[in-house]
This record gives C-alpha cells, structure tokens and sequence, in this order.
C-alpha cells in the first residue's frame, strides 16, 4: 500500500497576495479528519506556469489544466511521469484516454446571443500508442467546462443548445457520448450551478446569491434515469461556494466568506472552519482520489511528498 492509500480527498489551493507570484499546493486530507496529512510536491512546470488551473482524477493520475491552453496529466506517486499538452488543446482523462476538444468557444446564456454553428472537432488520444483517433460528438452542444467533472470513468459536462441546457456525459469504457436533462426546478440566472460527486453518484447543487450573508444549496442526485432531490441544507453564513461531499456523503466542504475550508456536518448540522486558509477567492478545489498503480511512462520511483 502507497502513502496515498488511505487518502481520497485532495485539496488544491493557492496561497500568495498577488495571482502570479505566489504557490500552488495539494494536500492529501487524511480520513477520518479531513485535516492535512501531506502536501504533494508538484511538477516544476506547474510550480512555474501553472499560476491557476483546474485539476481532477481519474484512475489515480491528476488533470492539470492552467486555463491558458496548457495541460498536464501527471502520476503523484511517481516524480518525473507527466505527459503535457499544449497549443490549445482542452484534454479530459480516464484510464489511459484523454479527450480533446478543438475550437472552443466563450458561451453566455444571454437570450439575444447568436450561437456557434461550428461542429466540434473532437479527438480521443492514448497514452499506450501516443496517438490521436477522432469521434464524433453530439452537434451543437456547445459546452461549458467550469462545469464539469469526472466519476467512475464518465466525464460529464454541462452544455445547451438552442433548445435550452443539458448535460453531456462520455463514457472512456465504451467510448460513447450521452445527453440528459438537468433537473426539472426553477434555475434563474444568476443561481450558481455545480456539478459534483454524491456518494460515487452526479449530483447537481443549485444555489441562489446570497441574501443577508446566507446561502441555502438544494442537491439534486441522478440514478441513471431520472433526478431525485435528495435535500436542500438549512441557511448557512459566510459560505460562498460549494466544493463537493465526502466520500461517504456525510460532510460537506465550502469556502468560506474569507476564502478557508468549512465543513459542514449533515447529522449534526455543525459548521466549522478547517484552518485551511487560501489568499484568494475561487482557488480551492476538492479532488475526489483514488490511489492507482497506473503508469504513464512505464517506470516509477519513490514518492518525494511532504509530511504536513
């Protein structure tokens, strides 16, 4: 068993006063606590470059995506496994597969817009041969990424068409795109919308802005078929966003007003602050991980982690 073994949360943060000099950590949250068991040394291409990205797993390797058409997907267990991409590409992950996706374009749900008739060009790479094969994707099902995630293989992403919203999921085992609704409930528009993990299943938190500095989140689960809401939480203060569920789905995690990690307690309706404190606003993320021997070079060596 590796130093991961028992990890399956990851947090990922950035502490600095300005955006592009400061550093980016993930740490390892050990159970049953949630409180920092070690952080993770990153590559140096993301230490020096990657001021800001969005990150998942799949199969025990990590997505780096640095948002200005630079990506990486790198094995934490092993210091110099890492392949990167670049010039443009957006790649999505599972196993020994990853996605790209050419020609994105910026999306609004603005009601005057006029929206993309490009087809998207998607291509699907291994890294076993390092190489591309196309498929085809749904037509005109424009996508928004920040509204994504990665469970158990499928990649889901929320996207719309002129039609109205949905979500597009890919299948990395059969290699098969699906679409389906999002829930059937009032969404206005400035409710923020999240796609995340409920206890190994999508779930979906819709949220309203904040009214008196509180925020109540309803929680939407998909069985395959349908969406069922599974609750809606009480008022809570000084939470600004939702950052998903423990593996049990007994905790939540937020950042709060002055960008640290809370965890919200279920049963006993109990909010609390971590002591985990970012410097700035929207750079937390909650990783969902589970340790893997999967290799992307054929080769591995000792991990050079560091005990918090």
């Amino acid at each position: 068993m590796g130093i991961l073994s028992d990890v399956n949360l990851l947090l990922k943060g950035y502490r600095g006063k300005q955006a592009y000099d400061g550093t980016i950590y993930i740490s390892a949250l050990s159970n049953p606590n949630f409180s920092p068991k070690l952080n993770l040394v990153l590559p140096d291409v993301v230490s020096s470059r990657f001021c800001n990205f969005y990150a998942f797993s799949s199969n025990g390797l990590l997505f780096l995506d640095d948002f200005e058409g630079d990506s990486l997907i790198w094995n934490p267990l092993s210091d110099d496994e890492e392949i990167e991409f670049k010039d443009d590409e957006e790649v999505e992950f599972k196993d020994d597969q990853e996605l790209e996706f050419e020609d994105d374009q910026e999306l609004d749900f603005e009601d005057d817009q006029e929206l993309p008739t490009d087809e998207y060009q998607v291509e699907l790479y291994s890294v076993n041969s390092n190489s591309w094969k196309p498929i085809s994707y749904p037509p005109q099902a424009h996508p928004f990424f920040d509204w994504s995630i990665c469970i158990d293989g499928v990649y889901f992403w929320v996207a719309f068409d002129r039609a109205g919203v949905f979500i597009v999921s890919f299948n990395f085992a059969d290699e098969e795109f699906s679409t389906f609704p999002i829930p059937e409930c009032d969404i206005w528009r400035d409710d923020d919308v999240q796609l995340i993990e409920f206890d190994g299943s999508l779930a979906i938190a819709i949220y309203p802005p904040p009214s008196n500095a509180e925020r109540h989140f309803d929680i939407w689960v998909w069985n395959g078929i349908s969406w069922t809401k599974k609750f809606t939480t009480e008022p809570l203060r000084c939470v600004l966003r939702l950052l998903g569920f423990s593996k049990n789905g007994k905790h939540m995690f937020f950042e709060g007003s002055n960008y640290q990690l809370l965890l919200y307690d279920l049963e006993t309706k109990e909010l609390k602050d971590t002591g985990i404190h970012d410097d700035h606003r929207g750079t937390l993320q909650l990783i969902h991980y589970v340790e893997s021997s999967a290799q992307l070079s054929g080769k591995s060596s000792d991990i050079k982690n560091k005990e918090v």
